[in-house]
């Protein structure tokens, strides 16, 4: 078998006693993110060279770590799992596994993390949520050692060589190519709209944040159509304050591909034309206009008002999308800045 990078060989050959002698060094870990568009990462954090165990280093006391993440929230209540494999069983990476802090949250079901496929691949299973990961001595008393992008560099390598396809790619909507996905996974279609259910008005929930997150329990059983969440691209929104989109449908996409992605100009599903603000309640019903008798079966989330209650009228629509166009000025100042 191939040896590791020499970085990360001369680092576990380090004498041993030496590092204890120190009170405080840097562990070099790599960070998987959770969000799609980002990259994994270094992150160096403060060691005494002598723990075995990532979660030595990120306990509850050592949060500013992980505040760093941009998942981070102060409303949930965070854990941490370990999960080791060593790099061969026989030769000299025998002598040195991979280290993977799993980061947990008791209240919310992380999906599935789209940047950590080399890692599943190598360890043939799938990892959930955001990831650090170290290097670790397989012999007593197994302290942590660096992991930097040439050791996963090594790990492509290997998964290459020993034909490793499972599991498959992170793949949200279940087409060929990554890269060219309808939409730019982000943190931001993460978000926590059962909150925002909570706190906002209903006409502000459906306009600007109903389906504009993955579901967190989508794995588990559920009525999807009740779900304020997206389940799958046919009902998944953009936030219409953060993209601008019209509420017309876009002529240029193919199935589930659109060659300006995120920023397109237009609708990508029913469900970003019928709830988009310039549009939302601001047509009747169709089953309760012809049928007076007849309740609607979406209720409250149904895109069409039932009653004048209900109806957004033509000031009410304008209004708000005098408010609209002024975000959009802002928000493509910023993008130019950056």
């Amino acid at each position: 078998s191939s040896s590791p990078p020499c970085s990360a060989m001369a680092f576990c050959s380090t004498d041993m006693a030496s590092m204890k002698k120190k009170t405080t060094q840097q562990l070099q870990t790599v960070v998987f993110p959770l969000e799609y568009d980002a990259k994994p990462f270094t992150l160096l954090v403060n060691s005494t060279g002598t723990e075995s165990n990532l979660k030595q280093i990120f306990s509850e006391t050592e949060l500013n770590i992980v505040k760093e993440l941009r998942f981070y929230s102060e409303n949930r209540d965070y854990s941490f799992s370990i999960y080791r494999k060593a790099l061969a069983t026989e030769g000299p990476n025998s002598e040195i596994s991979i280290h993977i802090l799993l980061i947990k949250c008791e209240s919310y079901k992380f999906p599935r993390n789209p940047n950590a496929h080399p890692l599943e691949a190598f360890c043939g299973t799938n990892f959930y949520g955001p990831l650090v990961v170290a290097c670790s001595k397989n012999t007593p008393p197994y302290q942590l050692c660096d992991f930097d992008m040439e050791l996963l560099n090594f790990i492509k390598i290997m998964n290459q060589r020993q034909n490793l396809v499972f599991p498959p790619p992170f793949n949200i909507f279940s087409v060929r190519s990554i890269a060219n996905i309808p939409c730019t996974i982000n943190s931001l279609f993460y978000g926590d709209l059962d909150t925002d259910f909570k706190t906002n008005t209903s006409k502000n929930f459906y306009m600007f944040r109903y389906k504009t997150a993955w579901c967190p329990q989508k794995r588990m059983r559920h009525d999807w159509t009740q779900c304020i969440y997206a389940h799958r691209f046919q009902d998944f929104r953009r936030p219409p304050d953060q993209y601008n989109y019209a509420p017309e449908d876009c002529t240029e996409i193919k199935g589930e591909i659109c060659p300006h992605g995120v920023k397109c100009k237009f609708s990508h599903s029913n469900f970003e034309r019928m709830y988009h603000p310039s549009k939302y309640k601001a047509n009747p019903c169709d089953q309760t206009h012809r049928n007076l008798h007849l309740t609607c079966k979406r209720g409250e989330m149904c895109a069409f008002f039932h009653d004048e209650s209900e109806k957004r009228h033509h000031a009410e629509v304008q209004n708000i999308k005098g408010h609209l166009e002024e975000m959009y000025v802002k928000l493509n100042r910023i993008e130019n800045r950056v």
